[in-house]
């Protein structure tokens, strides 16, 4: 069997590592994916509010500006 200089199988290494992270980094992806579709209606996220009732921003003219 013919030998292939070392630069070769170092980059053909490269290629397998770079093809099998995408494939974890897609496959995480889809996880997470999967798993923001199954959370149900009623989820709270961190902050304790339920997806679809944060309250919205006061209007402009009650910003707080100034020191």
């Amino acid at each position: 069997m013919a030998h292939l200089p070392a630069s070769v199988v170092e980059r053909n290494a490269m290629g397998i590592a770079v093809l099998i992270f995408g494939a974890y980094a897609a496959l995480v992806g889809f996880l997470g994916y999967l798993l923001a579709r199954a959370a149900p209606s009623g989820f709270e996220d961190e902050t304790g509010f339920h997806q679809g009732d944060e309250p919205l921003p006061p209007p402009p003219h009650h910003w707080p500006l100034g020191a």
